[in-house]
């Protein structure tokens, strides 16, 4: 969770990885992870929300950047 000015947002992150065909079937593939970014305004109501694939982890976002970006678009 971050704190922004207005809220807080939220984020939900999902490791994925896909099955690498050319190899060993014990073997992971390529990892990405899917993200979901949620707005949450000073009511508690879910203002916006946004989803992402990155192949960053969740501990690499930089949360005082994100809060002052206003990336949170889709309603």
């Amino acid at each position: 969770m971050i704190t922004a000015a207005n809220g807080e947002i939220l984020v939900y992150a999902d490791q994925v990885f896909e099955k690498d065909n050319d190899h060993d079937s014990r073997m992971a593939g390529p990892m990405y992870w899917n993200y979901i970014y949620m707005y949450v305004d000073k009511t508690g109501k879910i203002s916006s929300f946004r989803n992402e694939k990155q192949n960053y982890s969740p501990q690499s976002i930089d949360s005082n950047k994100l809060a002052g970006m206003n990336l949170l678009t889709v309603k």
